[in-house]
């Protein structure tokens, strides 16, 4: 097994990996550049002494141009999820909407991105103590407001969350927490 990292030229970071038999490589690397896009690459080569011979073929992709992000679940009780996400948490809501056989509501979340909650397809799947959406507030008093004004919330499964904020559950028993920046 062959395996390195490269940095240097244009190259930011860069990872090789590969097999030996003998004097026979067959490689695969790829490379952030500084301009911010990838690279990527492969080929069959020779040991040769200390160098290396033969042909690398490279492989262009560009980066992907996300625009926005949506996170979508399932809801047993639209009217609940709206009060909770909208009401008690203050998140912008847009809906609902009807997309038959759903309805469908948005709640902007901080930063960009979107929260869309469904009704009208299948139930919730049960979460775990880690699935969670973690909004974050700029300080540790703001933590504490919410806290002063929600309440004390569950406990969190994971401490690094009991120690930076404070966990809720919605409606379809999924955990929310609401934490703070850590500087």
């Amino acid at each position: 097994m062959v395996t390195g990292t490269c940095a240097g030229d244009d190259v930011v970071a860069g990872a090789v990996t590969g097999r030996r038999d003998g004097r026979d490589l067959a490689l695969a690397w790829s490379h952030l550049l500084r301009t911010g896009s990838t690279e990527v690459g492969r080929g069959d080569c020779r040991l040769d002494g200390d160098r290396i011979t033969g042909a690398l073929e490279l492989v262009e992709t560009d980066p992907t141009p996300w625009l926005r992000v949506r996170v979508a679940h399932p809801t047993r009780d639209l009217d609940a999820a709206v009060a909770f996400y909208g009401g008690l948490l203050g998140l912008p809501v847009d809906g609902p909407h009807l997309a038959t056989p759903y309805d469908l509501v948005f709640f902007a979340l901080p930063g960009g991105g979107q929260l869309e909650l469904t009704a009208g397809g299948p139930a919730p799947l049960p979460s775990t103590g880690d699935d969670l959406l973690v909004l974050y507030v700029p300080t540790p008093a703001h933590v504490d407001a919410l806290r002063e004004r929600l309440g004390p919330g569950v406990p969190a499964d994971n401490p690094y969350w009991a120690a930076t904020g404070l966990t809720l559950v919605d409606p379809d028993g999924r955990r929310v927490v609401l934490a703070h920046l850590p500087a």
